[in-house]
């Protein structure tokens, strides 16, 4: 199953990643065609704003010539006035001309020959005035009818008509080259976007598969921690009493025998009735660990002040004999647990600093509490002996053992125990120490446990 979980992960990683290099791909061509785009927008402007210069060119010209022939006509100063300003104008027009075509070779030279022109032929319109100035207007018209005038703007008309088809031909170009590529642009748009929607839909068929698998993953393993537990209970219940007929037998063997024996049969028995004994403890502690969350009873909200007084009146032969000293806070909280398994989890956790204390030294337990952002941090401190740091995550453990049977009896499943009920109150538990410099025990308990 957790292969099947892992392969689903794995497919799903593969999908984004080919995914992503795809829409990386679409992006990058993407800004390829809109930066050909806007170098296209810039050539269209650009020639738009000379056939506009081109066009604006002609009518000044055209406007100079006809104050030109005003003026002749009628020696009247304000034809004279209209013609310089239309002069000024032509030329500022052919100036703007030859920047935008400074870039464009054939453009370039078609606009070298139209100033050319257009110079020749506002000389020869200042020609006029002149002439008709000095002379009189009959040597005006006898030069006009020359013909050199008329010449002159069948040739520019002709260049100006040539660089504007040519500018209009490009544009056409590129109007067309520009469709083409907003054309292109839409269809990468468009195909990311089914690229985006594709990956979506993708991505939570995916999820939604291996959230169903990792549901019904959850649920053969929770079955499978039921019948374990159901397994261990059974077992260990089942086991208690042939081992007290054990036990009793070989308390009875041992009473009647002890001494009328050789020294071996007597250490033999002894030796039997020892184990029996320590096998109706394991026993009795494995039942314990397995009842931890088969309880039917319900939280309550209790007094954890209320709770420890408890512990210790459990405990009070215990404390009385290692003269033991239990500072407890003045003000712990009131939360919503299971009562009985709180108890047994403090119990143990005071029982263990009381029974590893140093020689010599009576055992001193702070237990105390800080309000966290999620609930609850329980704190119990003692001087006792420590614990090596390469063992901390061990005592956790079920029949962890730091310390020979002979000198501190027990079974290594007290913590087990406690880890196992905090665990289902939604906390955690773990341990601060220095060898021989005694432990710390913390755990949390939500608020809403």
């Amino acid at each position: 199953m957790i292969r099947k979980i892992g392969t689903y992960k794995q497919r799903a990683y593969g999908l984004l990643a080919i995914t992503l290099f795809i829409l990386l791909a679409c992006f990058s061509y993407s800004y390829f065609i809109r930066a050909e785009i806007g170098y296209l927008q810039d050539k269209i402007l650009r020639n738009e704003s000379i056939l506009k210069t081109i066009f604006e060119a002609n009518m000044e010209l055209l406007q100079a010539e006809s104050a030109e022939r005003g003026y002749i006509m009628t020696q009247d100063s304000l034809f004279l006035d209209n013609y310089e300003d239309a002069q000024f104008s032509f030329h500022s027009n052919l100036t703007q001309l030859g920047k935008l075509t400074a870039a464009l070779e054939i453009r370039k030279d078609l606009y070298r020959e139209l100033d050319s022109l257009g110079q020749a032929r506002i000389h020869y319109l200042n020609k006029l005035i002149r002439t008709n100035d000095e002379q009189g207007e009959t040597a005006a018209k006898e030069l006009i009818q020359a013909g050199l005038g008329k010449h002159l703007m069948d040739l520019y008309s002709q260049k100006s008509t040539e660089m504007a088809g040519l500018t209009i031909k490009k544009n056409n170009k590129n109007k067309a080259e520009l469709a083409r590529m907003l054309f292109k642009d839409l269809e990468i748009t468009i195909a990311v976007g089914l690229i985006a929607i594709l990956l979506i839909l993708s991505l939570f068929v995916y999820f939604f598969r291996s959230q169903r698998k990792i549901a019904e993953y959850n649920e053969q393993l929770e079955e499978r921690n039921k019948e374990l537990q159901q397994f261990s209970y059974i077992a260990s219940h089942d086991l208690k009493e042939p081992l007290r007929m054990v036990k009793n037998f070989l308390g009875l063997l041992e009473k009647k025998y002890k001494g009328r024996l050789d020294n071996k049969a007597d250490t033999y028995i002894h030796y039997a009735v020892d184990g029996a004994k320590r096998m109706q403890l394991l026993i009795d502690d494995l039942l314990e660990y397995s009842r931890v969350g088969r309880s039917e009873s319900q939280k309550e909200k209790v007094d954890f002040g209320t709770i420890l007084n408890e512990v210790q009146k459990n405990l009070s032969a215990l404390i009385a004999q290692h003269e033991a000293v239990i500072h407890i806070d003045s003000k712990l909280p009131e939360v919503s647990v299971f009562r009985l398994e709180i108890i047994r989890a403090f119990q143990n956790l005071i029982s263990n600093a009381i029974k590893f204390h140093k020689p010599g030294i009576p055992p001193e337990i702070h237990i105390s509490c800080v309000r966290k952002k999620s609930g609850w941090l329980f704190s119990v401190k003692d001087n006792g002996m420590g614990i090596p740091e390469q063992k901390r995550k061990e005592v956790f453990n079920v029949f962890s053992r730091l310390h020979s049977n002979e000198n501190y009896p027990g079974t290594g499943i007290g913590l087990a125990i406690s880890k196992k009920i905090i665990e289902r109150h939604g906390g955690k538990i773990w341990v601060e120490s220095q060898n021989d410099h005694g432990s710390i025990f913390y755990f949390t308990i939500e608020k809403s446990a």
